[in-house]
């Protein structure tokens, strides 16, 4: 629980390895998301389907608006990666 000051003092770097790169990470903020609908920090984030670019970036700016709303980050300084994988989950493209 990275709201516990001694716990973050004792884990302050994160390793996240994928099959492309090695990264080491320290947390500077925290917050709750949730992917239940009707809890208090529910955000949607479901894509089941192939989307258009329009429909992407429509997703992006609500998503970032959220985080504006709600941390009060503005979206200039947001930054995503999205990952978009086929149906079959064998190839996928990374959308920044």
């Amino acid at each position: 629980n990275f709201r516990d000051l001694e716990y973050l003092q004792e884990n302050s770097i994160i390793t996240f390895n994928t099959l492309y790169e090695n990264g080491l990470y320290v947390p500077f903020a925290v917050f709750d998301m949730s992917a239940t609908p009707g809890d208090q920090n529910y955000v949607d984030m479901r894509v089941f389907k192939p989307s258009p670019e329009a429909a992407k970036r429509e997703f992006i700016a609500t998503l970032a608006a959220e985080f504006d709303k709600r941390l009060g980050i503005p979206a200039d300084r947001q930054y995503y990666n999205i990952i978009e994988l086929d149906t079959w989950g064998a190839h996928g493209k990374l959308l920044t």
